[in-house]
């Protein structure tokens, strides 16, 4: 999968994003267009694909206590995860972020990502939520999960705006110390 997601970048990179073709795609990188579309499913796809979600995911599966434990091995796992790219790695989510923020299709295709992300993150921290407020704990739970989403987003957003000058780890690790501040406030 990493192998044709590099070839389709550099595609990408050549002849611009909604001129290549998943056939092109499949071409180049030497497999069948089924094989795009059973690994990727679409072309969009291509672009947003990381292993990243679900080393995350593994991690908050893992962790045992309360929220605040889970907020501080989601901050150790992204700040971990972060810092171990190859320099390679980071080029190849920086060419990533190009088109998440240029293309539309590419754009609307990573804001449906992030809601079924917010929503698996919601029903991971739920039971772990325990809030003074009964009636809307729901609206918490909501709350919580778009807080962190957000956060990350932001600091995406960030990095590539200021033209990647500054460390990821770094402002990930700034960013969550904020919002996991405004998650125990949340659910005070």
């Amino acid at each position: 999968m990493r192998t044709i997601q590099v070839v389709a970048l550099d595609l990408f990179d050549a002849n611009g994003y909604t001129a290549v073709t998943v056939d092109q795609i499949a071409e180049a990188a030497g497999v069948s267009p089924s094989s795009v579309y059973r690994y990727f499913g679409t072309k969009e796809r291509l672009v947003l694909h990381d292993e990243y979600d679900p080393q995350l995911f593994g991690l908050l599966a893992d962790a045992d206590g309360d929220l605040a434990d889970i907020l501080s091995a989601m901050r150790q796992g992204i700040v971990h995860i972060t810092r171990a790219w190859s320099a390679k790695d980071e080029a190849d989510v920086r060419r990533r972020m190009g088109y998440i923020l240029t293309e539309p299709d590419v754009f609307s295709a990573m804001l449906r990502d992030q809601s079924e992300f917010e929503g698996a993150l919601r029903g991971m921290l739920a039971p772990r939520i325990s809030t003074t407020s009964t009636q809307h704990a729901g609206l918490v739970h909501y709350m919580v999960a778009s807080t962190l989403v957000g956060g990350l987003t932001s600091t995406l957003y960030y990095w590539a705006e200021s033209g990647y000058t500054h460390c990821l780890a770094d402002l990930l690790d700034e960013a969550m110390g904020g919002v996991i501040r405004s998650v125990e406030a949340l659910v005070r």
